[in-house]
């Protein structure tokens, strides 16, 4: 089985499951015997969630070839400050601030309001002396977005 066969069979096991649980597919790669899965759901991926997972796939995938000999399986939620892959990251990070590279090299930071088929909505502000202070709205459509991560503030 080649690595683009093992990530639609992996993608094919994984999708009912996911959906079963309101879960999603953030990222599936295959390469030099390493399998790395990245799931997300809307109100958190737990650590048994994964176990849950793992498990499902290994049993599946063992059963049609000795899948464990032959690669090792890391399956985890995306890291937070990581550049979204999928739409779904997008809606479920509404009402957060996010940091967009666009496709011209700008940085545009501000509070995500909204996100449709075609692009998000930032809310931008300014702060002064400790007070933020919202300043307008921008709008970007996908077709000019690089980049998307959540700002991960402590």
């Amino acid at each position: 089985m080649n690595n683009s066969e093992l990530q639609n069979k992996i993608t094919a096991i994984l999708e009912p499951e996911l959906q079963l649980h309101d879960w999603f597919l953030v990222e599936c790669k295959v390469q030099n015997g390493r399998v790395q899965i990245a799931v997300d759901a809307d109100n958190g991926f737990t650590i048994e969630n994964c176990v849950k997972l793992s498990r499902l796939l290994e049993s599946e995938l063992n059963a049609e070839f000795p899948f464990s000999d032959n690669y090792s399986l890391e399956l985890g939620s995306p890291g937070m400050g990581n550049p979204f892959k999928v739409w779904r990251q997008y809606k479920k990070y509404i009402g957060r601030k996010v940091i967009v590279i666009t496709t011209e090299g700008q940085t545009k930071n501000g509070k995500m309001i909204s996100v449709s088929d075609t692009g998000i909505t930032l809310e931008t502000t300014k702060t002064e002396k400790k007070i933020e202070t919202v300043t307008g709205q921008i709008e970007i459509p996908f077709t000019q977005i690089k980049s998307t991560a959540l700002v991960v503030t402590f």
